[in-house]
This record gives structure tokens, C-alpha cells and sequence, in this order.
């Protein structure tokens, strides 16, 4: 055989190797460990995530409206009832909402059981400005009047004799739980009406307050 023929045939032995290469174990042991990343979607992996803000935590958008604070109050005798509950909603709609909370954009609106409150954020493609708020209601509850007042004029939404004054969370819009703003909120506007229902020369001329409730008493 002449040595041109030998070179042929190592050649050809070289390239056939080349295309039957067979990979070692330790090489096939690290293919098939190999993993592509992870991709989480869904609604559960959007609510378990955090915001180092000072409004504590992502949240769903279609969270239920909640309550935040339940107020009880009684209308002081020889007082008309309807100027007592149109004394109590005007304290509200006079409330220093941007006072409270200067960092956090917001309005408010008189609605006609009291005030809304809508937070604000910048508006984008994806995002309304609507970032949720608080929607506080006053109105007279229906409390049956005893039987020696059968004469009591009887108020519009009620008896006239009570007054239930009420703040619910507004979940549209909102991405961000508002929890540390509403609580800056609820307890300044606590500590600001119970301080004017003791005073006979403000709310307490008119009304008493019997009970309350919110989430962050002590």
C-alpha cells in the first residue's frame, strides 16, 4: 500500500470518529442535571411579593372593601337630629386629609353620607391613577325610639335618636396595601372627634360618643 492510501485511510478514520463521538458518563451525569430558571406567574406569586415602602405589601387589586372604623354615637337631648347628623358630616369633609399625610397624593370629595377619600400615584399604560382610599359614611342607624318618646320625629334614614358613623376601605386601583395611611388616618380622626364631642362648644353640644372600633386600637 503506498502512502497516499494510508493518508486516505486516516482521514477517514478521524472524520467517522468525529461524527460517532459518544460523550463520557461524568458529561452525560452533568446533562441531564442541568436546569432552565424557573418562571413563576400566576396571581399567588404576585401577591408574596414585598414593598419596602412604608404602605406595607403587594396586594390583589380586587381585594373586598373592608372596615376600618365603626363609631357609635347618641344625639344629646333637645337636639335636632338632622343638624346633629349634618354637624357630623361636615367634621369629616373638614377632616385635614393632605395634613395627615403630606407625602401621599390624594383627594377627597363630599359624597352624600360624608367624604370619599381616593389615593393617588402616577398614572401609566398598565396603571389608572386610582390607587384605592376611604370611604367615610355617616348616617342614622335604626334604633326603635322607647315607647314614651312615640312622638319623636322620626328622622329620614332612621329613627333620628343614633348615629353610626362608619370608614371602609376602597380596594379599586389599589395594587399597595394603604395600611399605614389609613392608620394615620383613623387614629388622628378618632383622637380629633373624640376631643370635640367632649368640647360643649364644638360636636359635644349635639352629640355623645358611646362606642368605637378600629383595627389598630391598643
Amino acid at each position: 500500500m503506498n502512502s497516499s492510501a494510508l493518508l486516505l485511510i486516516v482521514l477517514f478514520v478521524n472524520s467517522a470518529s468525529a461524527f460517532l463521538f459518544v460523550p463520557s458518563q461524568q458529561q452525560l451525569v452533568y446533562a441531564t442535571h442541568r436546569r432552565l430558571p424557573a418562571v413563576v406567574t400566576g396571581l399567588n406569586s404576585y401577591c408574596s411579593l414585598q414593598s419596602s415602602g412604608s404602605d406595607d405589601e403587594v396586594t390583589p387589586a380586587d381585594e373586598p372593601d373592608e372596615s376600618l372604623l365603626r363609631m357609635n354615637l347618641s344625639i344629646n337631648a333637645g337636639v335636632d337630629p338632622d343638624a346633629a347628623l349634618g354637624s357630623l358630616r361636615d367634621f369629616a369633609k373638614g377632616f385635614p386629609f393632605a395634613a395627615v399625610l403630606p407625602v401621599q397624593p390624594l383627594t377627597y370629595m363630599p359624597s352624600p353620607t360624608g367624604v370619599k377619600v381616593t389615593f393617588l400615584r402616577k398614572k401609566t399604560e398598565e396603571k389608572g391613577s386610582q390607587d384605592g382610599g376611604m370611604d367615610f359614611s355617616i348616617e342614622f342607624t335604626d334604633v326603635a325610639p322607647p315607647d314614651d318618646d312615640d312622638d319623636i320625629e322620626i328622622g329620614t334614614f332612621g329613627t333620628g335618636r343614633r348615629i353610626n358613623l362608619s370608614v371602609s376601605r376602597i380596594s379599586e386601583g389599589q395594587t399597595v396595601s394603604k395600611m399605614f395611611s389609613e392608620k394615620m388616618v383613623i387614629t388622628e380622626f378618632v383622637k380629633r372627634i373624640s376631643a370635640a364631642t367632649e368640647n360643649p362648644d364644638a360636636l359635644g353640644n349635639m352629640v355623645s360618643m358611646d362606642s368605637f372600633f378600629h383595627q389598630w386600637m391598643d
